[in-house]
């Protein structure tokens, strides 16, 4: 008898001294490991890849976070946004929350009674959504604060036939530690040296293999599972009485799908933040948005279907942005761009169906010369040879 309880014995032991080795695995395995803002709900994968803040009118604070989720099972997954779970406190108190329907992009809403199963995700698939949190202070000189804490909450959306669903599973998503400048997943330098180090959560998920890289590493390029869209051209502008700062983007897109594809813009999506805190609009409250040309417009009344791509096929539309009336103030020198395309598809006696709303985030855009320097460098140029013809002349 001792001797068959001994080697049993001894493998139990070693099972043990294993165990730690198998937890320290599972960490390692985590698709969060070594990204701080991120969460791992073993299902799906969300990461903070871009944070903002700016500022609205006189005194109102936006903080804006670009979310990418990404499927972590091989089936597809439906998730929307819980209405008024986005909330956001600064190392000030501060509270942002996220109010309206114009604050989440991307995502569908969950409410009480509604819901919108738009944001599907295949296997392995990934998106992005935008959320936009804002403070307005209870008085002149209000301090606000740097560091912040976010939390949202998604819900699952499960099929129960071709056309109906109800509400599943609901995730609690916490990110700490968030600073301007934070991105793909990292808390800025500066934050990260001040916190120390932060431990991964741990995940028995395997680490999904090296996706192919449809944007070729180019930097101001924004692929999805469709389509890739890349800005060629950025520029900006001080233009009228006022001298509005105005900036136009081109944005080139094109289908890398099998099928046709039909986009359009969600009217009221567009908007500039430069690195100085500035935001630039589509247009003026109260206005229709007119600001994209070469591509229809999508509102809750119409969508226009006229920006169709066949398999392979590639177009450009441009989005103009202003910043009105800026004064002297200062101007940043670079910029980041986000916006919503919606795929649609057409239906019998001229109906057209939202399929899915895509929300793109182009960060770091540094705008090609603007006019006014052009303008400059001409005015130097022609000053030039005005200096040199003068000099000819002389006798």
């Amino acid at each position: 008898m001792p001797a068959i309880r001994r080697p049993l014995i001894g493998r139990l032991a070693a099972a043990l001294v294993a165990l730690p080795c198998l937890a320290l695995s599972a960490q390692s395995a985590s698709p969060c490991a070594g990204k701080p803002l991120c969460a791992d709900n073993r299902e799906f994968v969300a990461v903070l890849t871009d944070v903002r803040l700016s500022r609205v009118g006189t005194s109102d604070r936006v903080v804006t976070a670009t979310l990418r989720i990404t499927n972590l099972t091989t089936q597809p997954l439906i998730l929307g946004y819980v209405d008024q779970s986005a909330v956001s406190i600064d190392d000030r108190g501060n509270r942002y929350g996220a109010y309206g329907d114009d604050a989440v992009r991307g995502l569908g809403i969950i409410r009480a009674s509604t819901f919108d199963p738009k944001f599907a995700l295949a296997g392995n698939e990934t998106a992005d959504a935008r959320i936009e949190m804002r403070w307005r202070p209870e008085s002149r000189g209000a301090i606000y604060g740097s560091v912040f804490d976010m939390e949202l909450a998604l819900r699952r959306i499960d099929p129960v036939t071709a056309q109906q669903y109800r509400v599943g599973r609901e995730y609690s998503l916490a990110f700490r530690g968030i600073t301007e400048g934070s991105r793909n997943g990292q808390i800025a330098a500066a934050a990260a040296a001040a916190a120390g180090p932060t431990a991964a959560p741990a995940s028995a998920t395997p680490p999904s293999g090296p996706a192919a890289d449809p944007c070729l590493g180019k930097s101001r390029c924004f692929a999805t599972p469709g389509f890739v869209a890349e800005v060629v051209n950025a520029r900006d502008s001080r233009e009228g009485t006022y001298r509005d700062h105005v900036v136009r983007i081109t944005v080139k897109v094109h289908n890398t799908s099998p099928a046709r594809l039909i986009l359009g813009y969600k009217s009221g999506s567009s908007v500039v933040i430069d690195n100085l805190g500035n935001r630039f609009y589509w247009g003026r409250a109260g206005t229709y948005d007119l600001s994209a040309s070469g591509i229809g417009t999508v509102t809750g009344q119409k969508a226009d279907p006229g920006f169709a791509l066949d398999p392979g096929e590639s177009r450009s539309a441009t989005f103009t942005l202003v910043r009105f009336r800026p004064g002297n103030t200062a101007t940043g020198t670079a910029f980041s761009w986000d916006v919503v395309l919606t795929q649609l598809e057409p239906l019998s006696g001229g109906q057209i169906r939202s399929v899915r709303d895509f929300a793109l985030s182009f960060p770091d855009l540094a705008p090609n010369a603007s006019d006014a320097a052009r303008g400059a460098a001409s005015d130097a140029g022609k000053s030039l040879i005005n200096d040199v013809l003068k000099r000819v002349r002389k006798p």
